[in-house]
């Protein structure tokens, strides 16, 4: 089964067979990239009736999105129920490490994203660990809880008193606690076919409700700097300890590019902007996997709200029945496929809101068909990149089928039996990827049967491609190159590889004009390395290439 990032709809199994490509869907694209054509319109008189924009994705009547604090850290799990005591925060992480692949396979299972919220450096897959310590594990103010200043998850008040750097763990070895890696956790979330979200939860969980400005804009800018390393973008943060920051604070996440604020509200809601820019999605309340949640799906469909309860990958989902969690996913899915839910993560919900209070439509009618012209004013691309809309259109006649034709980004037209076409009381609805730098145009025709031919949902392209070097020499350096190809501008391009059976490491790849390249090594004669590129674009979207292997040879003189 394929999903989606518009997630769960109608779209999956249908798009699937007919090997569509769904936006979010987490493989690389079809290389379909042609030059854009300008679409020229008739000067047809103005529509009597305009074309709207629906609440939420598809006319689906409430969304959801359920999301989870994750805090096992790249060296273990940062803060504990007993606060300091780095015994229980071990136990804790050694469940969170069989708690969230359990999480990602039940998404798997019933197709529902899920939006992971991360703390400090468990999003670097790519750092060895303990060689790592002397750069993290240093005094700052990010955490400012009251038993955590460092960058790890070393107690700074051992049970028994002491520093923690030197009194040693309960085994009387003056050494650090053992670590509890995490990093391999979120690239098993990057790369599961479900797209999931990574998001934001501060380094040091530090309650955000008391973190001073400075402090706050510098976690932002160093966490940004750290999620970028393995190809994420991150555009949405959750409150460690549910605690909100005052509205002062506000501009300092749009300052980063975050646009998606999960305040704690105890609440469902509409999501609304608190100031330009920034949106709010209401945490509803926490759960866990034994947690029904069937009912608050069904309420927040009822009123037309956001459902984004939290929860923690350790709370009960190391358990091998995870009855509540699997039920309220299965009901999930049973309202996405009735056209119901919206069922995604946190930052789809948000760009979508803002494209939508960005929108203006102009539609005219005439010589058998609608036009409609398709801005976004005011719209920032470089924080939200391409958004998608879904939209309702007169029909120029009383026809059973739509076709649709759009410029963007080229010209395609629409299948009329897409799970995201249709008619419905004489008007076209229909959802589609807009220009945000300029006009998109969509002419709307009547056809007596679906028209096949076309595409489901016009698609910005995002491809990666690499091959591998053959048998390099050692002692020298090894190149890697890349390619992409991308309607969006491309945010980063990562080299994520491994040498041998050490830990992974990940790279930015430096390029231009779609060419990219680093360079890892030197290696041994007979080693083996094996690595894969990701391509992110400035939606945050991101493809993968196949695994690629070589092996290093001897260097030979001439």
């Amino acid at each position: 089964m394929a999903f989606s990032r518009f997630s769960g709809s109608r779209l999956m199994a249908d798009l699937a067979a007919a090997g569509s490509e769904i936006p979010g869907y987490a493989r690389p694209y079809k290389a379909c990239w042609v030059a854009a054509l300008l679409f020229v319109s008739v000067a047809y008189p103005a529509s009597a009736q305009e074309t709207t924009v629906t609440e939420y994705f598809d006319d689906r009547s409430g969304a959801m999105a359920l999301n989870y604090d994750t805090e096992l850290y790249l060296c273990g799990m940062i803060h504990s129920s007993k606060g300091h005591d780095p015994v229980n925060s071990a136990v804790r992480a050694a469940r969170t490490r069989v708690g969230w692949p359990n999480l990602l396979e039940d998404a798997e299972t019933y197709g529902i994203p899920q939006t992971f919220n991360l703390c400090g450096h468990d999003a670097v897959f790519g750092d060895d660990g303990p060689g790592d310590l002397a750069k993290l594990d240093q005094f700052n103010l990010f955490h400012r809880d009251k038993h955590w200043w460092t960058n790890t998850w070393y107690s700074d008040a051992p049970p028994n008193g002491g520093d923690y750097r030197t009194v040693g763990d309960l085994s009387g070895y003056t050494r650090s606690y053992g670590l509890v890696y995490g990093g391999d956790m979120t690239e098993a979330a990057m790369n599961a076919s479900v797209p999931h979200e990574i998001s934001f939860h501060t380094f040091g969980h530090g309650g955000l409700n008391k973190l001073p400005g400075y402090i706050l804009d510098e976690t932002f800018r160093v966490g940004k700097i750290y999620h970028k390393r393995i190809g994420n973008k991150i555009t949405a943060q959750a409150p460690p300890w549910n605690g909100n920051p005052i509205e002062a604070r506000y501009p300092i996440f749009v300052d980063h590019g975050i646009f998606l604020y999960n305040r704690f509200e105890e609440t469902t809601a509409k999501p609304h902007e608190v100031i330009e820019n920034l949106w709010v999605i209401a945490r509803h309340r926490g759960f866990d996997a034994d947690t029904d949640l069937r009912d608050d799906i069904d309420a927040v469909i009822a009123a037309g709200h956001v459902l984004a309860p939290y929860s923690h990958p350790e709370d009960g989902f190391a358990k091998p029945s995870r009855d509540g969690f699997q039920k309220t996913l299965a009901h999930a899915q049973a309202k996405v496929q009735s056209g119901e839910l919206w069922a995604t993560t946190l930052s789809e919900i948000g760009r979508y809101c803002e494209a939508k209070s960005d929108v203006g439509t102009v539609t005219r009618s005439g010589e058998g068909a609608t036009t409609v012209e398709i801005t976004l004013n005011d719209y920032k691309t470089e924080t939200f990149g391409i958004p998608y809309l879904t939209f309702k259109s007169p029909m120029p006649d009383g026809s059973e089928f739509a076709r649709i034709s759009v410029d963007f980004p080229s010209d395609l037209t629409l299948n009329s039996n897409s799970d995201t076409v249709r008619v419905e009381d004489g008007l076209a609805v229909y959802s589609i990827y807009l220009n945000p730098n300029g006009p998109t145009n969509v002419r709307i025709e009547g056809v007596s049967a679906p028209h096949t031919d076309g595409v489901d949902i016009n698609t910005p392209v995002l491809t990666v491609t690499t091959v591998a070097p053959t048998e390099p020499p050692s002692a020298t350096p090894v190149k890697i190159q890349a390619q992409t190809e991308s309607t969006d501008t491309i945010y980063t391009v990562n080299l994520i590889y491994q040498h041998n059976t050490g830990a992974k490491k990940s790279a930015i790849m430096t390029g231009k004009n779609g060419a990219w390249e680093t360079e890892i090594g030197p290696f041994n004669p007979g080693d083996w390395v094996t690595y894969y590129v990701s391509a992110t674009d400035n939606t945050a979207r991101r493809v993968t290439t196949p695994l690629q292997r070589f092996l290093v040879r001897a260097e030979t003189s001439e």
